[in-house]
């Protein structure tokens, strides 16, 4: 009899997993796996925002870094925005090249040289000093001190000159004349510029904003602004970046000869689950 009794006291001491127990493992592990796959999404959604965002902010760089590089060839004091519910508008105009002008008689050489003479109505050319001029295109204009201001201001056109013609290698220039040009600055400087450029952020027509350039439309007194501005009929427009849900855009010139343009775009169209603000202030030479 004692010898029986062993086995069967070893038999009441084992134990299983219950019903309960097991429903309570299930459970914890079912949380478990719903906060891993929770977390895992999360990470995935946050890669793929961060792939989408450098990927707007890359589309960005490339517009305005295009914009930037422009600038850095825009006429003195030529650079004016204009910001309204239509859409931001910058208008500049470029550089084709620039140098100094003769403003006295050689004393060296054995001729006197062809000197400007700024209050002279009918004078039509100029020696240029230093690096010849490489090239004038049909359409380019002289600009002489540039200073945005009514008695010179190249959008009004007084001082301003067409009908460019280059000698001498370049080392001569002549013009139309077209009236006495006003007074320069100490260094004699002088501007071959091409005709107005304009960046524009407009509505695309579809609930999106587009950044759009516009070229060959002329000079204008006034600048042009506006989706159904009278310029734009005739003028070159092409697309630099599209996508957009905004923008908006400011221009100062308080500092002394240097103009800061501020630029936001609202990158992200404006049902995307993607959007981010591109900031970016460029800025100007406005030394005469």
């Amino acid at each position: 009899m004692k010898r029986g009794a062993g086995p069967r006291q070893g038999r009441q001491g084992e134990q299983g997993v219950t019903l309960v127990e097991l429903v309570v493992v299930l459970t914890i592990m079912g949380v478990i796996g719903s906060l891993a796959a929770t977390l895992v999404g999360r990470v995935a959604s946050a890669q793929q925002d961060n792939r989408g965002r450098l990927t707007l902010a890359q589309a960005a760089d490339g517009a305005v870094g295009r914009l930037s590089d422009e600038l850095q060839t825009a006429l003195p004091n030529s650079l004016r925005l204009t910001s309204d519910a239509s859409g931001v508008w910058v208008e500049w105009v470029p550089v084709i090249d620039a140098g100094r002008y003769r403003a006295a008689a050689d004393t060296v050489a054995a001729g006197p040289g062809d000197v400007l003479d700024l209050e002279n109505a009918a004078d039509n050319g100029f020696d240029v000093i230093g690096t010849p001029i490489a090239a004038a295109p049909a359409g380019s204009s002289l600009v002489i001190q540039n200073l945005g201001t009514p008695e010179a201001d190249a959008y009004v056109g007084n001082n301003r000159r067409a009908g460019i013609v280059l000698s001498a290698g370049g080392r001569h220039l002549a013009f139309s004349a077209a009236g006495a040009l006003p007074n320069s600055t100490a260094t004699q400087r002088f501007f071959v510029a091409a005709t107005p450029v304009t960046v524009a952020c407009v509505p695309a027509g579809d609930g999106s904003w587009e950044l759009v350039r516009y070229s060959g439309y002329g000079w204008q007194a006034a600048q042009p602004a506006g989706p159904t501005n009278v310029a734009w009929t005739g003028a070159t427009r092409t697309l630099m970046l599209g996508g957009l849900a905004g923008c908006s855009g400011s221009y100062s010139t308080a500092l002394a000869n240097i103009g800061l343009l501020n630029l936001r775009l609202k990158m992200g169209e404006a049902s995307g689950g993607v959007k981010m603000d591109y900031l970016q202030q460029l800025a100007v030479d406005n030394t005469p």
